[in-house]
């Protein structure tokens, strides 16, 4: 069989390369997009503001009755003078000239520039125009307080709302509403809504928050007019109190939470100039401090201790927020005991290292509770006694802006409670509604705390007995309780609380027996009360420890003047003039002392220093007419008793002395009408003689012909010992 011949394949035909062709894809249908969420009704937003505006009102509603205090009170707003006379104190709270105005804010006089340690001229300006509508009255001051208060809780309410914008709508509400009525009625929060010299506090949170909105506004929009209306917000929280500077680091917050590269250019670009106003004002406030002497001695304490100061303040500020017990208006330092403070102080290591530990865990998986926390810390951590400031380790105002912070954690606290497990809403809603509840009925009560000032200083010190500043407020408060009692004649009760003062004196110095203040407090109401050596012994250590307290000179030159020792009083004077040449008082002092050595020309000459002065001090008139009187100058004396009674009308003394100088010149109606009104102004004698008074009274009316009465004042004034009363009963009367 034969094979057939084998045939080869024919070549392979390459077709040339082609690029694929697009395979249609396999058709899909689509996802639906999740439906927009549907806006939250308005009425959610009105109901949950009204709530807030109306409980925040009602709890600390009966601050708006309290008095001006002796912490501060009478150096931002009003002191009295040792006569109960009205003494403005603050340099710039009469006046809304446009000169004042600039003075608060540009001055060469460093201590007002600095006024109380503190640069806050727009503060100082809120003051001014408080005085303007209200006088003297504490109610006007402390309308603006709470009024700035329920405006910075509105805020609060939409800095929350927008700090957590992209978030669900309900979930923005919750935080907003929590946050907000947690801000809004803190009891922590009543130091700085009802004290009237905290006005910087609730004044610079406004415009901070009112800052962090607009600049939320401008994260929002692009819009440059935000940016520079957050600045601009920024500078006017600074004019009000320095503690604003955390404001740059908390935008920085801020943009992390917003998840804002921070590495990008532009936002520290964006951030410069909060930062260079931050530092400005930085070392402005610390300048202001210094000048002001609150910044403590850095060497008191070893930084370790300044450390776990901080750490103290920084826990507390939580344990006092989440439970309002015990809230004072100081905290002293503790007393050291072998060279070191109480052992339990270090405990407060651990909650602090604890906070940090839950920061570092929440920064990824839970940003908003991150964020709360980092709030808090940036707006508390330059107030946390690092750097020692002032006699306190820590204060409540100090809380007021970071409680911001603590207000968004506990609404996250409590909205992932329920997340978790959907049965706890009910109890959770519950648990809040408790929580503020009892921060409203605290807050309530801690407004009547500050009703006044020896209420204030009663409560703080059964909290604070450490606290000798407390002490010393508390005898000063005491002490002008004293003193009403003397205008309404009382002896008994003026000398009651003048004894309670030196007590409450002796107790500052028991806890700081290098406490200047109190030596010269103590030592002034032992001028009162007429033990000048002790006074003097007082004054001493006084000036001692405080060389250049022109007031301590000056009482001190008055106390030997009653001793007898005019020259050692006038040299006194003159160095309390050395010290404050503007003080017309210490002329008037130092005049009696030259009228008591015989020195009438150099009285009148240092009375007319006083009227050149003051010119609407009635005592410089007063005292120079007597001066003139004994050089019997009858008419001129008259004439400058006139003066004074024509400024103060129930001068008691002046009408007393007016009387006698009538009796020279042999006016008798004029005698007995002026001695009269003068025994019915000071029926007690504190201020004239009343055997004096009665017997130089009867024998003007017995020139009348009055006969009656002139025996009835003369057998007054032999009943009080007066033996020339007895005398003329005797020839005078039946």
């Amino acid at each position: 069989m034969s094979k057939k011949p084998h045939k080869q394949p024919p070549p392979v035909q390459k077709k040339p390369a082609q690029r694929p062709q697009p395979q249609p894809a396999a058709h899909k249908t689509p996802a639906p997009r999740p439906a927009p969420e549907a806006p939250l009704p308005a009425w959610w937003h009105a109901l949950a503001l009204a709530f807030l505006l109306l409980a925040t009102f009602l709890a600390f509603r009966p601050g708006l009755e309290g008095e001006l205090t002796n912490w501060d009170d009478n150096r931002y707003v009003v002191d009295r003078d040792i006569d109960n006379n009205y003494s403005p104190t603050n340099p710039f709270l009469t006046s809304l000239e446009g000169g004042n105005i600039k003075a608060m804010f540009f001055n060469d006089n460093k201590e007002h520039l600095y006024y109380m340690g503190n640069y806050h001229p727009l503060t100082m300006l809120s003051l001014s125009i408080d005085y303007a509508r209200g006088g003297y009255e504490a109610r006007a001051y402390k309308q603006t307080n709470l009024l700035l208060h329920l405006l910075s809780s509105l805020l609060a309410y939409a800095l929350v709302w927008f700090f957590f914008e992209g978030k669900p709508l309900k979930l923005r509400f919750w935080m907003a509403s929590v946050s907000a009525l947690v801000f809004g009625l803190l009891a922590i929060h009543v130091e700085s809504v009802t004290w009237v010299s905290e006005r910087k506090d609730v004044l610079y949170t406004f415009f901070f928050f009112a800052s962090l909105l607009a600049y939320l506004l401008f994260l929002r929009s692009g819009r440059l007019w935000a940016y520079a209306a957050s600045l601009a917000l920024f500078v006017l929280s600074l004019f009000s109190k320095g503690q604003a500077v955390s404001l740059s680091v908390t935008l920085v917050a801020i943009d992390l939470l917003r998840g804002r590269d921070w590495r990008s250019a532009r936002l520290w670009v964006e951030k410069a100039p909060f930062f260079a106003l931050s530092l400005l004002f930085g070392v402005l406030a610390f300048k202001a401090q210094s000048f002001g002497e609150a910044v403590r001695d850095v060497g008191e304490f070893s930084y370790f201790y300044q450390i776990l100061f901080a750490f103290y303040g920084y826990t507390m500020y939580f344990v006092k927020m989440l439970v309002p017990n015990d809230l004072a208006a100081m905290y002293p330092y503790p007393i050291f005991v072998g060279g070191s403070p109480p052992a339990w102080y270090f405990s407060f290591l651990f909650p602090v290292l604890l906070l940090i530990g839950l920061f570092f865990w929440s920064l990824r998986r839970h940003p908003a509770l991150a964020f709360g926390l980092a709030f808090f810390t940036i707006n508390v951590f330059l107030v946390l006694q690092f750097v020692g400031v002032g006699s306190a380790i820590m204060a409540d105002r100090y809380a007021y802006v970071p409680s911001l912070g603590f207000g968004i954690m506990l609404a996250w606290v409590l909205q992932w409670a329920w997340e978790r497990r959907p049965a706890l809403k009910l109890p959770v809603l519950a648990a809040l509604g408790v929580f503020a509840a009892a921060q409203a009925v605290a807050t309530h009560g801690q407004t009547q705390v500050w009703k006044d000032s020896v209420t204030l200083w009663q409560h703080t010190m059964s909290i604070s007995p450490e606290a000798a500043v407390g002490w010393n407020n508390y005898g000063s408060a005491h002490d002008r309780v004293a003193r009403v009692y003397e205008q309404a004649g009382d002896a008994a009760g003026r000398l009651r609380h003048k004894e309670i003062a030196l007590g409450l004196f002796d107790n500052a110095l028991a806890y700081k027996p290098d406490y200047s203040s109190a030596f010269y407090n103590r030592g002034t109401t032992y001028k009162d009360l007429g033990r000048f050596q002790e006074a003097v012994a007082d004054f001493d250590q006084a000036v001692r420890l405080e060389p250049d307290l022109a007031a301590a000179y000056h009482n001190r030159g008055i106390c030997k003047d009653n001793l007898g020792d005019f020259a050692g009083a006038i040299a006194d004077f003159d160095m309390a003039l050395r010290l404050d040449p503007t003080s017309y008082r210490v002329f008037s002092g130092r005049g009696v002392s030259r009228g008591k050595s015989g020195d009438l020309e150099g009285a009148i000459a240092d009375f007319n220093l006083g009227i050149a002065a003051q010119p609407n001090n009635p005592e410089a008139y007063s005292n120079r007419g007597f001066a003139k009187v004994s050089q019997e100058k009858y008419r001129e004396g008259i004439a400058d008793y006139d003066i004074a009674l024509g400024m103060r009308p129930d001068y008691a003394e002046c009408l007393f002395n007016r009387g006698l100088a009538y009796y020279r010149l042999g006016e008798w109606q004029k005698t007995a009408d002026d001695l009269s009104k003068a025994l019915s102004l000071d029926p007690g004698g504190a201020k004239v003689s009343q055997a004096t008074s009665h017997y130089f009274r009867g024998l003007a009316l017995a020139q009348l012909g009055q006969l009656e009465p002139a025996c009835a004042s003369l057998r007054a004034s032999a009943q009080l010992g007066y033996q020339p009363a007895a005398t003329a009963a005797a020839e005078i009367c039946p």
